[in-house]
């Protein structure tokens, strides 16, 4: 598969979950959270939580896992889709300050066409992004 397709194959995805109506969005609204903690012999454990929610065309989710000797990461997802447009994102961050998402944007045009926009971060700082229209 190549790059041009795997990425139409993205952008019609996102374009039909834009299509969603808020109505129809808001009869599958849910929120959702659960937190654990882990304690293992010589002080080793974790405490881990996570959140998610989803309603009127949006939804969100937040994960958070810490050790007892201070190592853990936080990631954040959400979405927001209505009237043809998609917006979502994703980041991820590790207490040692290491950093990396990505955010897509795409619209339908009303023409068979719609746009996207694309960007990455890596956790070393690196960076890239796409844009394009697709469709008819």
């Amino acid at each position: 598969m190549t790059l041009r397709q795997f990425t139409t194959i993205i952008v019609s995805t996102l374009a039909i979950a834009a299509s969603i109506s808020t109505a129809e969005a808001r009869n599958r609204s849910f929120q959702y959270s659960h937190s654990r903690n882990l304690q293992g012999p010589n002080g080793r454990g974790l405490h881990s939580s996570y959140n998610a929610s989803r309603g009127g065309g949006q939804a969100a989710m937040s994960r958070n896992v810490q050790t007892n000797d201070g190592r853990g990461f936080s990631s954040q997802r959400g979405y927001q889709a209505q009237d043809g447009q998609f917006h979502g994102s994703t980041s991820h961050v590790t207490n040692s300050g290491k950093s990396w998402g990505r955010s897509t944007s795409a619209t339908a045009n009303g023409d068979g066409t719609a746009t996207y926009h694309r960007n990455m971060t890596g956790p070393n700082g690196g960076s890239a992004s796409w844009s394009g229209t697709i469709g008819d």
